[in-house]
């Protein structure tokens, strides 16, 4: 397996749209590589304190504003219909914390 170099990595990033966090590691990179897509993210809020939620949903955490980025992932949350939509945004805004998409995610099908 090829190691990947950084500066391949942020040029592929910029070239898909996708923002480029400062101090990124190489793993970073390889992340958003893989599981981001260009686009606004997502901004959600769960709506349904249940102990039997959505495999996607019951990463964002009770009474916490969740950004999104642009993914499948956010999609699933989206369409699981336990969420509140606040709205699409180009960058987290404040108050909001990353929900990033988990390691391997669409991988286990």
């Amino acid at each position: 397996m090829v190691k990947s170099n950084k500066a391949a990595l942020v040029r592929q990033l910029k070239k898909g749209g996708i923002p480029i966090p400062k101090n990124a590691t190489i793993g970073q990179l390889e992340h958003r590589l893989r599981y981001w897509k260009a686009g606004s993210g997502y901004l959600f809020r769960l709506a349904v304190k249940s102990g039997r939620r959505h495999a996607e949903a019951k990463h964002l955490g009770w009474g916490k504003t969740r950004w999104v980025p642009n993914s499948d992932f956010a999609r699933a949350i989206f369409n699981s219909r336990l969420v509140y939509f606040l709205g699409r945004y180009e960058e987290m805004p404040n108050g909001a914390t990353l929900l990033d998409i988990p390691e391997g995610y669409g991988e286990e099908e």
